[in-house]
């Protein structure tokens, strides 16, 4: 099934976060290779994809806007490690898995697979947890400090 075929990976929700990520794939036998900073351009982040368990709440996803791009990590992995992140991003139902172009200083442009928030599961006016913005924060190391500096300002429901 090319499980050892290497993809790029592209995030910029929680899962930037390298420890987070790394516990995700762990639970498969997996790992990333590298991570690196990256960005999807004219991609607004928007926390839209509604949660199962709690109406205020959004967890990260972006809508096309030629004002704003879209901060993260990319992640070099293996096929499987991608399989391994569906069943995470409870795709196809909840987000949708496609494979974009991404811009890397050391690489250039790349082409990554992101996830999306399916259409039928956003709402409009939903926040993130601080917990989940605590992630977001822990990918400083691969974001611009102007976008750390957003994300803190996010206004979270707890």
């Amino acid at each position: 099934m090319g499980d050892k075929i290497k993809t790029y990976y592209f995030a910029y929700g929680s899962n930037m976060c390298a420890r987070r990520i790394k516990k995700r794939l762990a639970r498969d036998g997996e790992t990333y290779i590298s991570r690196r900073p990256a960005v999807l351009k004219e991609k607004k982040l928007a926390f839209n994809k509604k949660s199962r368990k709690d109406p205020r709440i959004g967890y990260a996803s972006f809508v096309d806007d030629k004002d704003f791009n879209l901060y993260g990590a990319l992640y070099e992995v293996n096929m499987n490690a991608i399989y391994s992140l569906d069943s995470y991003e409870m795709y196809p139902h909840y987000y949708r898995r496609l494979m974009m172009e991404v811009e890397t200083e050391d690489l250039g442009t790349v082409e990554a697979w992101v996830y999306m928030a399916n259409p039928a599961k956003t709402k409009e006016g939903l926040a993130p947890t601080k917990e989940y913005v605590e992630y977001m924060l822990m990918a400083k190391d691969v974001l611009p400090d102007h976008y750390v500096e957003f994300i803190r300002s996010i206004k979270t429901v707890d």
